[in-house]
């Protein structure tokens, strides 16, 4: 039996369920310390058994999470490391549909536009400017205030200000240039 115990302070997110079977490096738990989630993987494939925290507990260095009986099973029989447990997360899901909504691929009339003047959108010229795989994106800027803002053509939507320019707006101090 291997004890896996905490690795630092925190606010135990998830753990895994008793009786789970797990590869080698599979998550058995998530802990939370200073808002970043930390996660404890299995040394080695085994099932979980005697867990001795919860979601919301909180647990130091050292304190101890589950056990894990090692595994003499086929390798078919344990979850693979990194295998999703469930589908994607719905706060990702919205993160990914806002995302979506200011991608070429959703807006193919404003691209038709730039084709007939012959003109290229600001994604192609930034990947133009870059060498092929070299661009990672990590978000947007500037948010609608929902997705059917930013999928709408109304006339109030489009003068909207969005990132910065709506927060300056909001705040009057900010108008002493």
């Amino acid at each position: 039996m291997i004890e896996i115990t905490s690795p630092l302070a925190g606010t135990v997110v998830r753990v895994a369920a008793s009786g789970n079977a797990l590869g080698a490096g599979a998550e058995l738990a998530v802990i939370e310390s200073m808002k970043m989630q930390h996660v404890v993987t299995a040394p080695e494939a085994g099932v979980a058994a005697r867990v001795q925290v919860a979601p919301g507990d909180l647990v130091g260095p050292g304190d101890r999470l589950l056990s894990l009986e090692p595994s003499l099973g086929q390798p078919s029989e344990v979850t693979p490391a990194g295998a999703p447990v469930r589908g994607e997360r719905a706060d990702l899901q919205a993160v990914r549909a806002r995302h979506a909504v200011g991608l070429d691929a959703a807006r193919p009339d404003a691209v038709e536009r730039r084709r007939r003047t012959g003109q290229r959108t600001a994604r192609e010229n930034v990947e133009h400017l870059l060498d092929e795989g070299s661009l990672v994106e990590y978000g947007r800027s500037s948010w609608p205030r929902s997705v059917a803002d930013a999928t709408s053509r109304s006339s109030s939507s489009a003068r909207r200000p969005t990132g910065w320019s709506a927060a300056l707006a909001q705040w009057p101090a900010a108008r002493w240039w």
